[in-house]
């Protein structure tokens, strides 16, 4: 078996330093991460953990299943022994996980802090690990053009988390997961920023930290950029195509002596690994060199992230042969009549729809994923103006450029002039079809403080966040440069906008004028259904307690109850309803006037917490289970290591 440099053999062609600039950074909140709480209170308040089935464990806690109490959706939970933890780590991934926003970087929604233990509360993926799914397979590596894919997909999370200034620094097998059991259509998750850290411009980075088998040569000589990213990468799609480590002699599920480790990091700053393995001989040539291309010992001269998702291998060889786009498909078309629809959406809706995004089942967006992945062209995980207009060219011939600039701007919340996932949903995704549930889940992470209300100081905090993140990137040029400092009264003028936000969401929302909204009001103003509101005109009063048995609609333990009466599963039927702007709201009290006398009876059986073994059926248990094969020497050896 031969090995070779990758600094010196012949048959590696690296590239010469790149004359493009590296992404500038844009160091803030992303819109989703505005809305991830910390609380101080007991998590089995509110959700059920199953701690008899791990799902991950490690030096400083386990991963298990949670279930919202209200709600039945099941998280990821994170169980963190503070004792055992480097609190600054802790600190470093909420803040990061704040910042981000893209298709293939796992979700926060919440975090609780007890005297002894941190939660985190995750996007739950059930199909374990890209190491577990490359296991799974019979010959324990994965074909060209699935690994092609995956790979695409990994680098897409990368470009976006520099894209925020944001190094990884220990992206392997087992920080990547599998979001779904059906491996073939799966999506890759980026996890674990306990080791992500800010950069600024060239300045380089010197800690020395990560897992050995994934780590690049100038991370061991401690002087390093973003671009140990890329190396990791590299790595961890050499193994996705052969299901061998590059620098050892061992597969990829094969502890390591004291020696073998020793041995590895020699030929790591070496440079020493081969393609001698037998499934490198179904690989293209293309694909080799593009392994060689991340591989490249000096970091100097290795391309960054962006630039990699430019190289032909990633292009999918059958979407580049045919003839029909992706793009022109039935629910792109259907994306964008509900695109040119939002602009009729009033600050309440904007607002609600945000929370209901924040909050929505992976498994709901997945038609839209794949349109918003068909107007991000360039694989970034956003969409750029210029994508944008191409993709509305095809779609919506009949709009000018300068309505498809007005469209876009109104889209792009952040006013960062890219389109993130968030963004995208909160646009296509009409409030009068998303289910109840949904919806009531909104409700409770606007409603802040869980009184049953939404308050002006809610609503301000989350207005405020929204326009001081458009304030700052009004600020900067497209390479996230500042061109202007901001002013006094640019502030002044901030907070007055955000009073007038909320002033006119209250004045068209809070029928009953009592300063709050409750949920029955919210139901209504998202949604312009008057099943929502009472239906007695005398009642001066929208009490939630009273409205229990239109806006409890939700699963139970496995089961769901008939829907309230005249009312479906959803929200209400579109063609019912109408239009999602803000003429229905105008007319509030009208609607309380007129409507017929009509009494309800709250009806809230208390109920017993559920045995998981029922929540989750036992197959997919065992799924689960047999996805998740849980390795202390590789699933948590990330470390801050010395030689």
């Amino acid at each position: 078996m031969s090995f070779f440099c990758c600094g010196s053999f012949n048959d590696v062609k690296n590239p010469p330093p790149s004359p493009k600039k590296s992404i500038k950074a844009i160091p803030t909140t992303s819109i989703r991460g505005s809305l991830i709480r910390l609380y101080d209170t007991d998590i089995e308040e509110a959700y059920y953990l199953d701690r008899d089935h791990e799902l991950g464990k490690g030096g400083c806690g386990v991963v298990v299943i949670g279930e919202h109490k209200d709600t039945h959706v099941q998280y990821a939970i994170k169980i963190v022994n503070k004792a055992t933890a480097e609190r600054g780590r802790l600190d470093r991934e909420i803040k990061l996980l704040k910042d981000v926003d893209h298709t293939n970087i796992v979700r926060l929604f919440s975090v609780y802090e007890s005297s002894a233990y941190m939660y985190f509360v995750m996007e739950l993926c059930l199909g374990g690990h890209l190491g577990n799914l490359i296991a799974r397979q019979p010959n324990k590596y994965l074909d060209e053009d699935w690994a092609r894919r995956l790979c695409r997909q990994i680098l897409s999370a990368v470009t976006h988390i520099h894209s925020r200034g944001i190094a990884h620094r220990d992206i392997k097998l087992q920080n990547i997961l599998i979001d779904c059991n059906n491996d073939r259509i799966a999506q890759i998750k980026l996890i674990d920023f306990g080791y992500g850290s800010r950069y600024v411009g060239n300045l380089p980075m010197k800690t020395k930290c990560g897992t050995p088998y994934t780590t690049a040569p100038e991370v061991i000589r401690e002087n390093y950029d973003e671009r140990c990213d890329v190396w990791s990468v590299g790595v961890v799609l050499y193994i996705m195509l052969c299901g061998r480590r590059p620098f050892e002699a061992l597969d990829i599920g094969g502890p390591l002596t004291d020696a073998g480790k020793a041995a590895m990091i020699t030929n790591i700053l070496a440079g020493r690994y081969h393609f001698n393995h037998r499934p490198w001989q179904n690989v293209s040539r293309a694909g080799v060199n593009f392994v060689k291309t991340l591989l490249n010992q000096d970091y100097r001269t290795r391309v960054r992230s962006h630039e990699a998702l430019e190289n032909a291998w990633l292009m999918d060889p059958i979407t580049r042969s045919s003839k029909s786009s992706p793009l022109l498909s039935a629910k792109s078309f259907r994306a964008v009549s509900k695109l040119k629809q939002s602009q009729d959406q009033t600050h309440m809706q904007r607002t609600g729809m945000m929370a209901v995004v924040f909050g929505l089942n992976s498994r709901t967006s997945i038609d839209l994923r794949a349109v918003f992945q068909s107007f991000d062209t360039d694989l970034s995980g956003t969409i750029s103006r210029k994508e944008f207009h191409t993709a509305m060219e095809k779609l919506a011939p009949e709009l000018g450029e300068d309505d498809v600039d007005k469209l876009f701007n109104l889209i792009d919340i952040d006013k960062n002039q890219q389109l993130s996932f968030t963004e995208f949903l909160i646009a296509t995704l009409d409030p009068r079809e998303i289910d109840i549930e949904e919806l009531n889940n909104a409700f409770r992470i606007l409603d802040e403080d869980g009184n049953g209300y939404i308050t002006k100081d809610e609503l301000r905090k989350i207005i405020r966040s929204q326009l001081i993140q458009a304030m700052e990137n009004d600020n900067r040029n497209e390479n996230g440069e500042i061109i202007r400092t901001i002013q006094p009264t640019d502030v002044g003028n901030l907070y007055s906008e955000v009073e007038k936000r909320v002033e006119e969401i209250f004045t068209s929302v809070d029928v009953n004028n009592d300063g709050r909204i409750s949920r029955a009001e919210f139901l209504w103003a998202m949604t312009g259904s008057a099943e929502f509101l009472p239906r007695t005109a005398s009642n001066s009063s929208l009490n939630n307690n009273n409205d229990a048995r239109l806006l409890k609609h939700r699963s139970v333990r496995g089961t769901r109850p008939d829907p309230p009466p005249q009312m479906s599963k959803r929200a209400a039927s579109t063609s019912d309803l109408p239009s999602a702007g803000s003429n229905h709201l105008k007319s509030g009290k009208a609607v309380l006037e007129s409507a017929t006398k009509r009494s309800t009876v709250a009806s809230d059986q208390p109920h017993s917490p559920p045995n998981f073994r029922g929540i989750l059926a036992r197959n997919q248990l065992q799924q689960m289970e047999t996805n998740f094969t849980v390795s202390n020497d590789l699933l948590f050896s990330s470390f801050k290591f010395s030689l």
